[in-house]
């Protein structure tokens, strides 16, 4: 089988069964592809960023840390999760 067919068939079931969105999944396999293309296992910060820049993402000049954090708390499915200190509070 075509390699490109079988990834973008295990692509496709892999998102229908994860519960990600269809934003959170392009973000996945779009840092996947760079660090595929870098070699590259754990990329920095900035370099996720860059991603994050390469499919569009500018943060709005009106937002805040906090803001990004209460809106992320909001949209998790998991609540339970959401409600769980960080290491970071």
């Amino acid at each position: 089988m075509d390699a490109p067919k079988q990834e973008k068939r295990d692509a496709a079931s892999h998102n229908s069964q994860s519960g990600y969105t269809d934003d959170e999944f392009e973000f996945l396999k779009a840092v996947e592809k760079w660090r595929r293309e870098n070699r590259i296992q754990f990329p920095t910060w900035v370099q996720i960023l860059n991603v994050a820049k390469s499919l569009g993402y500018r943060k709005p000049e009106h937002v805040t840390e906090s803001d990004c954090i209460v809106q992320d708390a909001e949209q998790t499915p998991n609540t339970q999760a959401a409600k769980e200190p960080s290491l970071f509070d």
